[in-house]
């Protein structure tokens, strides 16, 4: 099994394989290795073949001559719902269309890599897991190609609220800048983010903070803010009920059901976060959804937050 930042070693140094197995959470991470490997096969659109996992045409498609003359990638999302990998030994056996490129894409976390299909896609290609990535690596994989440095990636990822895929997409920004992008760039180019802010600070106790936040935020974007106050809840609670337990929170993190950098920042007022004031707290959500819901805007929000 290799991780993103291994496979991404690894394809600069040895190049295309014949097929690939893709899985993990942080979707970003899938789909850069996806573009990666489009650019590397360049197909023409006709033997460019994108499909699902219950498709019947996926084994048709692997064993499709190109029909223009050039390599040809397959890309299977969803194969955790196929059944039948027979086919799949057949053509690794038969070494068909040795330019084909077959991408298999899962949604899971992780998969049995004592799997008969996975252990020969291993052997004739990659498995690649896609989970969250550690702080100093994320860093690493944003100043990479010295487009920014690195104490700048670092105060980006805390704009974006650690949302990796966010960060990668203002990078795009920096490409249009000579030079290495410090601080200051960064400051200019990522825009603040009202509805997170307000997460954060309310979620955090600092009423006052949260209400500035709220006061630039759009009704438009209320109910997806309660939803976002729902989601750090419930992790916070989990947080603090796992240390009540005297167990380690840490192993969301490692075992990929967290990102490294929302823990981190839950983390922060997990302990405030009790089963009283959750309770207390939710009944403040419920308050300000059903307001929404009855068409109400004026107030609404100010009194969940007197209410959290």
């Amino acid at each position: 099994m290799a991780t993103y930042l291994q496979w991404r070693r690894g394809f600069l140094k040895d190049g295309l394989k014949r097929v690939y197995y893709v899985c993990g959470v942080e979707t970003v991470l899938v789909e850069d290795i996806l573009t990666t490997l489009r650019q590397a096969v360049n197909p023409s659109p006709l033997e460019y073949v994108s499909l699902e996992g219950e498709d019947e045409g996926v084994w048709d498609a692997l064993n499709q001559y190109p029909l223009d003359g050039t390599d040809r990638l397959v890309v299977v999302r969803g194969v955790e719902t196929l059944s039948n990998w027979a086919p799949l030994f057949d053509w690794l056996e038969s070494r068909r269309l040795p330019g084909t490129v077959a991408v298999f894409v899962s949604g899971e976390e992780a998969v049995d890599t004592k799997l008969p299909h996975i252990e020969a896609i291993r052997k004739r290609g990659r498995y690649v897991r896609c989970s969250p990535l550690k702080e100093d690596d994320a860093v690493a994989l944003l100043s990479g190609d010295g487009s920014i440095e690195r104490g700048a990636a670092r105060k980006m990822l805390r704009l974006v609220g650690w949302d990796l895929a966010e960060a990668m997409n203002a990078m795009r920004k920096f490409s249009y800048f000579r030079g290495t992008a410090d601080e200051r760039v960064v400051a200019a180019l990522v825009p603040p983010n009202p509805s997170r802010d307000f997460v954060n600070e309310l979620m955090s106790l600092r009423k006052r903070n949260a209400l500035e936040a709220l006061r630039r935020l759009e009704a438009s974007e209320y109910s997806m803010v309660i939803g976002g106050l729902d989601l750090r809840m419930d992790l916070a609670y989990r947080i603090n009920r796992m240390l009540a337990k005297h167990e380690d929170p840490k192993t969301l993190v490692s075992n990929g059901r967290v990102s490294q950098y929302v823990y981190r920042e839950v983390e922060q007022y997990a302990l405030h976060y009790g089963k009283e004031r959750v309770l207390g707290c939710l009944q403040a959500l419920t308050f300000a959804d059903g307001a929404l819901r009855e068409g109400a805007s004026v107030g609404v929000m100010e009194a969940m937050v007197a209410l959290w």
